[in-house]
């Protein structure tokens, strides 16, 4: 055979290889470069605003959705609305971060440029549907974290195979209970279903395979289907607290009253097997549907559930402070304080402190129209027949799918650690929901807490409707919503500082 021959395509392959690296470190370098001159952008908008000594210093923290986003016009809306203070904004947004992250650069931020109110827009990395790498998954354990094209191909690769798209892979290389939580942490909520359905065909009573089956239907904003699935479990397993938790929290997002109610009386009918489903039914009922009749027996049977559980204890003794009836409430108190278990012993502590800042509390009658309740007091509803379709001249839709989570346990105990960071400067924080989202929920984790104020950017859904969603997006980074446009930047500063000026400083 003629050597000539061989080398040729050896050498056309090796040609092609080279070419391929070359471009792939030329794209890392205009990625480098594209982000240092993003940063140098924001470093100079920051020292012109440490440069203005008299000022009020308005840090804001966040993952990209705040780095060279709304902070650039958060300051003239806050000038223009105030003539007789002066306000200077410093940009701390981390682009391709999450909570954790926010939580780890604060002190340092704090140190740097010595805020004097710190506003927080995080989380948003921390939900399913827009969750970044997992630092601990095995899936990504050998993502080149420092290459920013490995971060480019994984949000690229999210984009392609989400939500976003409606089109995700139905690939199921890992069809164990692992495998489909993975799949559902990475937002692919088709290819959860998929595995999830394959789990269910070896065992159709497969609990868990129910449950994340449930949980897949309803990230992708298919509720009927994810309550059908709950209807299944409970009609398997009629005691399972977790189920009932799931199902009231189903027909809350639908807005269904006597959806929610049946539940309800179904679960007061059982024996649940933990308090989670009680404990989170009697909060909807209380807090959304103004139940308190309803929500008192609940109460009662989380107890009687979960006697010695801090969490029961705690939120049990809450509702019966609120209803004025501190003798009910304080052995609860005490056993949850004497727990140890963080952080309800401090909440419980605390309760105590100030239990007689409920002395006049009286129980109030159960609101006569439930019915109408949750939607004066949620996120806007789920998309219903005649809505404006998706897509089209206006661009998609800002559906607010009510199973997207507005919040995770990771980002609410990462919110309450930065309160404490922050109270313990005496610097106030303004906790700042996304485009879209409603700011009740954060306004329930900080119930109770000092120090705390609260900017919402609920309106989006309105303005989306209307003028189209490619008005105020440049992309679909969280599946419902996105990066902003100028315009859109311009309505989060505006919300911004009319929260600020309202809420922390006399007009």
């Amino acid at each position: 055979m003629n050597p000539v021959r061989i080398r040729k395509p050896l050498i056309a392959a090796a040609a092609v290889l080279a070419g391929l690296l070359c471009a792939l470190l030329a794209l890392e370098l205009g990625v480098r470069i594209w982000g240092f001159a993003a940063g140098q952008a924001r470093d100079r908008r920051n020292a012109l605003a440490l440069s203005s000594l008299s000022a009020v210093r308005v840090l804001c923290i966040g993952d990209s959705m705040t780095f060279n986003q709304y902070p650039s016009f958060l300051e003239d809306a806050l000038n223009k609305a105030s003539p007789g203070k002066r306000f200077s904004v410093l940009d701390a947004g981390l682009p391709g971060s999450d909570s954790w992250d926010a939580l780890a650069a604060l002190p340092g931020q704090l140190d740097k440029y010595r805020p004097d109110v710190v506003l927080a827009m995080i989380g948003g990395s921390d939900t399913r549907n827009s969750r970044p790498v997992a630092r601990n998954s095995a899936e990504n354990a050998g993502l080149p974290r420092s290459l920013r094209i490995a971060w480019l191909w994984h949000y690229g690769r999210l984009f392609l195979s989400g939500d976003m798209k409606n089109g995700q892979p139905h690939d199921c290389e890992d069809s164990s209970p692992e495998g489909v939580e993975r799949l559902l942490e990475a937002g692919r909520n088709e290819a959860a279903l998929e595995c999830g359905r394959r789990l269910l065909s070896a065992n159709p009573a497969d609990k868990d395979a129910l449950f994340l089956i449930m949980r897949a239907r309803q990230n992708s904003g298919d509720l009927d289907a994810a309550l059908e699935t709950g209807r299944r479990i409970l009609s398997l397993y009629p005691n399972s607290g977790a189920a009932y938790a799931r199902v009231c929290a189903l027909e809350l997002s639908r807005r269904d009253w006597r959806g929610f109610k049946a539940a309800c009386d179904g679960l007061l009918a059982s024996s649940p097997d933990d308090a989670s489903g009680p404990l989170a039914c009697a909060a909807h009922a209380y807090r959304i549907f103004g139940q308190q009749s309803l929500a008192s027996k609940l109460y009662s049977q989380a107890l009687k559930t979960a006697p010695h559980a801090p969490a029961v204890l705690l939120e049990t003794a809450r509702f019966r402070l609120e209803r004025g009836e501190l003798d009910a409430a304080r052995p609860l108190l005490a056993e949850a304080a004497a727990s140890g278990l963080a952080p309800y012993d401090g909440q419980a502590r605390e309760l105590l402190r100030r239990g007689s800042d409920y002395a006049g509390a009286k129980p109030r009658r159960d609101y006569p129209h439930p019915e109408r309740a949750a939607d004066a007091q949620l996120l806007p509803r789920p998309p219903r027949p005649g809505d404006t379709p998706s897509g089209g001249p206006l661009g998609p839709k800002l559906s607010l799918r009510a199973g997207t989570p507005v919040s995770t346990p990771l980002t609410e105990a990462n919110y309450l650690a930065i309160w404490k960071i922050v109270s313990e400067r005496k610097i106030p924080l303004v906790a700042m929901s996304y485009p879209g989202r409603s700011a009740e929920p954060l306004k329930r984790l900080f119930a109770g807490k000092s120090g705390v104020y609260f900017a919402s950017n609920e309106d989006f859904a309105r303005r989306a409707a209307r003028n189209g969603y490619n008005r105020y997006f440049v992309d679909l980074y969280a599946g419902d919503f996105g990066h902003c446009t100028p315009e859109g930047n311009a309505v989060i500063a505006s919300n911004a500082a009319a929260a600020i000026l309202k809420q922390l400083f006399v007009q």
